[in-house]
């Protein structure tokens, strides 16, 4: 999981945006210079309202890949050591730095004024409501981050005198939504870094990734866009050119929708860094399937085994937005189970661009034919368990639709948290629709050639 600033943005109903709607350009010049940031605001960069309702980043000038945006000095940030707790750490020092008036960075006073008051993270969401979004990913996480910030918050009422439950879901939620990971000096790091959380998130697929990386010298590519100088200073680099007068977006990690929805209270109208896992594992994959498959304790064995040895052995098996080649890991993973047993060995690794990194594909020895019946089978399997996926949700796609058509025709703002989770449900529901369709139509091709 990573954790990955914003610019929280849903609707007037979330109360986000405050930052932007608040400070205006003097105060955020002082605010700036208070922080030590530099380059100064409006030479290269300025904040500014990208869309109405939407501020962002602007660009000021012409940017080049790699050229600095923001430096700020390390004592200037709120940063703690990644672990477990860093979450619990962070928020802690937030507000123990807002309510110090004596602390290394008074400016965070006043900068915290300016902070969303509230997200619309479904991980704040009342449990009734969580419940809505129905997708178990997206669910699962919305429960389990709820259930840590109620608890955490339990534990520490009693020893920090003053500290409310409003403060401590606050603090967390501001954690989530807007914190980062930094590395630096051989150490990993959680930071909250003021004017770098201004920058809007740009979604970042696989392929998208490695096309990026690809098309630049192996040299010059940054692992980060954000590092811990030798200098202590946390700097912010542009990961990609920009022209002047352009919004400046920073992709944070490759997220889903699930992720963004729960931490930070927003969609993307397009993700395509999306992906509806159908398999937690490689292991979860060939025992999910064996008793379909037919396959003996030996045969799942080889073939955790085989999956376990491939350099992706931790990507998602999932399925992603656009045509099948997009989920083409997945793919290649369940054509390998599928396979005879004296054919697990003609499968070797290759970089595939439509997947975005190295996967399973068939070698030389396997014949055309059985090339194609293994993907046929492939295809098969997968459609199964998206399809029984799809009809353990409480609802369709149709009836969804309806509802969402009601809801939207009433335009009530207490029903605002229901449309969030139809809409996020049935964008689910459809990337799966859509998936069977797909492996479905492979199949009936596949069929026709051979048969």
């Amino acid at each position: 999981m990573s954790f990955s600033p914003r610019w929280l943005v849903w609707t007037q109903f979330f109360g986000l945006n405050l930052l932007a709607a608040h400070l205006s350009g003097v105060d955020l010049a002082s605010l700036y210079r208070s922080f030590g940031a530099a380059p100064a605001l409006g030479s290269i960069l300025s904040v500014a309202e990208m869309s109405p309702g939407l501020r962002g980043i602007r660009a000021e000038t012409h940017i080049e890949y790699g050229q600095l945006l923001i430096r700020v000095p390390i004592n200037c940030c709120l940063i703690c050591r990644r672990s477990p707790n860093d979450d619990i750490e962070l928020s802690t020092l937030l507000l123990d730095t807002i309510a110090d008036q004596d602390s290394s960075c008074p400016s965070w006073k006043a900068y915290s004024e300016h902070l969303p008051k509230k997200t619309g993270a479904a991980m704040l969401w009342e449990a009734e409501e969580i419940m809505e979004l129905q997708a178990p990913q997206a669910c699962r996480l919305a429960e389990t981050l709820s259930a840590r910030i109620k608890e955490t918050g339990a534990r520490l009422y009693d020893i920090r005198e003053g500290l409310g439950e409003d403060d401590w879901t606050w603090a967390m939620s501001i954690i989530y939504s807007r914190s980062l990971v930094v590395n630096g000096r051989g150490f990993s790091y959680r930071a909250l870094v003021p004017f770098v959380d201004m920058f809007n998130h740009q979604p970042e697929s696989p392929v998208e990734y490695a096309e990026k990386w690809r098309a630049l010298d192996f040299e010059d590519t940054l692992d980060s866009p954000w590092y811990l100088t030798d200098d202590d200073c946390i700097e912010l680099r542009a990961d990609a050119p920009a022209r002047r007068g352009s919004e400046l977006r920073i992709p944070y990690g490759i997220e889903t929708t699930a992720e963004l929805l729960t931490m930070s209270g927003f969609m993307p109208a397009q993700n395509s860094a999306d992906y509806v896992s159908l398999f937690a594992s490689p292991g979860d994959l060939v025992y999910s399937c064996s008793a379909s498959l037919g396959l003996n304790k030996q045969q799942i064995r080889q073939r955790i085994v085989a999956l376990m040895n491939i350099d992706a052995h931790e990507a998602p098996l999932a399925v992603r937005p656009g045509d099948l080649k997009a989920s083409g890991h997945l793919i290649a993973c369940m054509q390998l189970v599928v396979a005879r047993d004296e054919e697990l060995s003609n499968f070797e690794e290759s970089y595939v661009g439509s997947v975005g990194h190295y996967t399973l594909v068939p070698s030389s020895k396997l014949s055309a034919e059985r090339a194609a019946a293994t993907e046929a089978a492939a295809t098969t399997e997968c459609a199964r368990v998206a399809e029984e996926l799809l009809e353990d949700f409480p609802t369709t796609v149709a009836e969804d639709e309806e509802h969402l058509r009601k809801c939207e025709l009433a335009n009530k703002q207490s029903e605002s948290r229901i449309v969030v989770a139809l809409k996020y449900r049935l964008g689910v529901k459809r990337m799966l629709t859509k998936f069977v369709s797909q492996c479905k139509e492979v199949r009936e091709r596949v069929a026709h050639r051979l048969y």
